[in-house]
Order: structure tokens, then sequence, then C-alpha cells
């Protein structure tokens, strides 16, 4: 079985120069620049931005939450494309509850559709034999599958946000040096609001659980179509917008943060 590896984000941290504030540098952490780091949620997708760039697109597509009596009646799915025009594919993955398993190389168990249309997961995703040693978002999970947890894990679409999770746990960790290590801004596309916002909290709440204490929210204007050709976070400083006074404090709630 391939399992998906998620975003390169070793390419990220090579561009980026994360090796440059390795622990090794600390004598001169206070030539340091802050990281800056942003995650933009568009209409269409999910990315991560830093010193002045970006990953690649998480994109996803809207589903119907799998857990019934859930608050919240939608997920992010994500879905694999080949281009900006391929319509994507449903990557599914294998679930302990709401937690994703990954492997020892921090890879997700899971497989896009074969085909752009289907809505079943790939025959060729099968759920780990009892006495696999897997793991799952939270810190220090690592187990040893038993037969009962093979019996009660599930095969169901990746979430979008667990994609984001895995590389906010890498970029925290290796980024402990930077003066904004624990801070990230949250920019989302104008179409969300109070009556949609609960929707994020999912992905709020994974922000969090990654170590970052201090979330900032802001909107973005323009959303896709300018994320697509401004690929620089500093270029885009002038479209971001603070939420009022007044709705700040509803839109935090509503998220959890």
């Amino acid at each position: 079985m391939t399992l998906y590896k998620g975003l390169p984000i070793i390419l990220f941290s090579v561009l980026f120069g994360i090796i440059a504030c390795s622990t090794n540098q600390s004598s001169k952490e206070s030539n340091v620049q802050p990281l800056n780091l942003s995650l933009f949620v568009t209409q269409e997708y999910m990315v991560l931005g830093a010193w002045g760039g970006f990953m690649p697109n998480v994109y996803f597509t809207i589903g119907k939450k799998f857990k019934l009596g859930a608050e919240n009646p939608t997920e992010f799915w994500a879905i694999q494309k080949e281009s900006e025009t391929d319509p994507g594919r449903t990557i599914w993955a294998v679930y302990a509850n709401d937690s994703a398993y990954l492997d020892s190389s921090n890879n997700f168990l899971a497989l896009p559709n074969e085909h752009v249309q289907d809505i079943v997961p790939p025959e060729t995703l099968n759920k780990p034999a009892a006495g696999t040693i897997v793991h799952t978002l939270a810190e220090n999970s690592a187990r040893i599958l038993t037969s009962e947890d093979v019996e009660k894990s599930i095969i169901r679409p990746l979430l979008a946000h667990d994609i984001m999770a895995k590389d906010l746990f890498v970029i925290h960790k290796r980024m402990k040096n930077v003066p904004d290590a624990d801070q990230i801004t949250l920019v989302l596309d104008t179409m969300f609001t109070v009556n949609n916002m609960i929707s994020l909290r999912p992905l709020a709440q994974a922000i969090k659980a990654a170590g970052y204490s201090h979330i900032t929210l802001k909107y973005f204007e323009g959303g896709d179509a300018v994320l697509r050709e401004v690929r620089s976070v500093n270029e885009i400083k002038h479209a971001l917008i603070t939420p009022s006074d007044s709705l700040l404090p509803k839109l935090y709630s509503i998220l959890g943060i």
C-alpha cells in the first residue's frame, strides 16, 4: 500500500532557511528573523506561508460530517490534484475515532480514489494488521495495534486540517528559536462569516494542539485568484483585514481560541 506523505516539509525547511535556526546556533538568536507563519484558508485550499513564501496548497472539497450528532455538519476533505484545473480525487485514510493513523515514517495510512467521481475508498487501501506500529497526531501516541484497535478503526476521507496539523507540529518543533515560535496568523477568505465559522473549529483546535498559543485572526480580500498570482506572504499584507473589535470576540469564541 502506497502511503500518503502529505506536504514536502523538508523542501519547505530548506527553502526558508530553517537550518540556520538550529540549536547549534543559539548564540545568534538575536539575528534570527521572525517566522511570520500564516495559514490561509480560501474557498478551494489551505496553505501555509512563512518568511515570504508558501508551501504547496492542500486542496479540499466540502463533505458531510462522518460522525453523526456533531455540532459541525460539514468537513473539509483533502483531495489530490495534478493541476489547477484537475477536479481532484478524494484522499481516504485510516482513522482511530477522530484521529488519523500515521506510520513510523510519519506518513498517513492513506490513498486517493482511483477515479475523480469515486465516493468510496480505493480497494487497495486496507486497515493495518494487528501488531503494526502506528501513531496519531497526538504527542507520544505511538502504539502497537491490537485486534480490537483494528476492528474499531475506520476508513474515511482524510481531513485537510489533519494535513495542516502534521506539518504545523514539525514546524513548531524545528522553529523553537525564532522570536515568534508560538505565534500564527489564521487568514480566512471573506466567505467565512459568523454563520459558517464553526466549520473551521477543528482547524483552530489543530493549530492549538500543534503548540501555537497565540493565534491572530484576519480576513483576506482576493481569495484564490490573488494567491495563485502572488506567491509571497509579504506582498499580500496590504490585502489583510482585521475583523472589527465588536466581531473579534465572537469569532474567537466560535473557533474555541
